[in-house]
């Protein structure tokens, strides 16, 4: 017997911090790829997870959905840095101020 919870369509967010966010990207990225619907990923003090082409591509099909935190002074969302060919993805939202 189907009740009726399983009848009704199933939504996806994913979150996470620091390493997590990173790891919720990635897997935010593979999902779509598996052509998963996710609704929306945030992220609080995301590192960098790919290089251009990953960041490029990542945008094209996600970035409508994807939101990183970044508080103004938080060293970690800086590496890997830019110089490794490292690159955000996602829209970000910066805390400068409390």
């Amino acid at each position: 017997m189907i009740t009726n919870w399983q009848t009704q369509a199933q939504s996806l967010w994913l979150t996470g911090h620091s390493l997590g966010a990173a790891l919720a990207t990635l897997r935010m990225a593979s999902l779509g790829e598996e052509a998963k619907q996710v609704n929306g990923l945030y992220t609080f003090g995301q590192l960098r997870v790919g290089g251009k082409t990953i960041a490029r591509n990542f945008d094209l099909d996600l970035k409508s959905r994807m939101f990183r935190f970044v508080n103004n002074n938080d060293v970690v969302t800086r590496v890997p840095t830019r110089e490794m060919g490292f690159c955000h993805v996602g829209q970000v939202i910066m805390f400068d101020a409390f």
